[in-house]
């Protein structure tokens, strides 16, 4: 976007020059675009190298450092410290530092054993206050909160059971009236069609009986 940005920019200083000029000057103005490409992707990928060559020297230095016995007496001296009297480290920390004192590394005379060790006496009391602060202000308040609202719940259900019951007896009641409705209606049907019968046959009679005046 940039490099036709920059050409119609030309194009638009150069409307009073000829049409050879113009082609020359744009001509120039590719040019010297293209070897400032040409020169970051040099020095790009230059820069690539020089990281792939450190990052290559400092995985070497790292494997050089975990190979050390430095470095195994301190895993084995964190490891240790984490397990002494109540594990307190994710295993993933200590895996490393386990087999170090399983080749023999004892990691005692690790200053970072002593570290562990010191942190752990000092924060092991801190930790228990802790704990017990948080079962006397959070977790005992929060189980009475459970379990009323667990009590509110089984008389919500015990509720909604009674409402059950009564929503299936109006049911069963509303059943029951529509099948006395369509029973009435039955026998409504029934009489009306038998009234209208006694009135055929009333007419009947009354016709024979004009009939019979009208004989005599």
């Amino acid at each position: 976007m940039s490099r036709i940005t920059a050409i119609a920019f030309l194009l638009i200083t150069l409307a009073g020059c000829t049409d050879e000029q113009r082609i020359a000057a744009l001509e120039n103005q590719l040019e010297a675009k293209q070897a400032t490409i040409e020169r970051l992707e040099n020095e790009h990928h230059e820069a690539l190298r020089e990281s792939e060559r450190r990052i290559d020297e400092l995985q070497t230095e790292l494997a050089s450092l975990k190979n050390g016995v430095w470095f195994q007496q301190h895993r084995a001296g964190i490891a240790r410290a984490c397990d002494w009297v109540v594990p307190s480290c994710p295993p993933s920390w200590i895996e490393g530092g386990r087999k170090a004192l399983a080749q023999g590394f004892s990691g005692t005379w690790s200053w970072w054993f002593w570290l562990v060790i010191f942190l752990k006496l000092i924060l092991v009391p801190f930790l228990l206050a802790g704990l017990i602060a948080t079962y006397a202000y959070w977790v005992r308040p929060a189980r009475t909160e459970v379990e009323r609202v667990a009590a509110e719940l089984k008389e919500l259900q015990s509720n909604k059971a009674g409402e059950r019951k009564e929503l299936k007896a109006l049911a069963e009641e509303l059943e029951r009236r529509q099948k006395e409705e369509a029973e009435l209606e039955t026998r409504v049907s029934a009489f009306q069609r038998h009234r209208q019968q006694l009135k055929s046959e009333i007419e009947n009679l009354e016709k024979k009986k004009r009939n019979l005046r009208g004989g005599f």
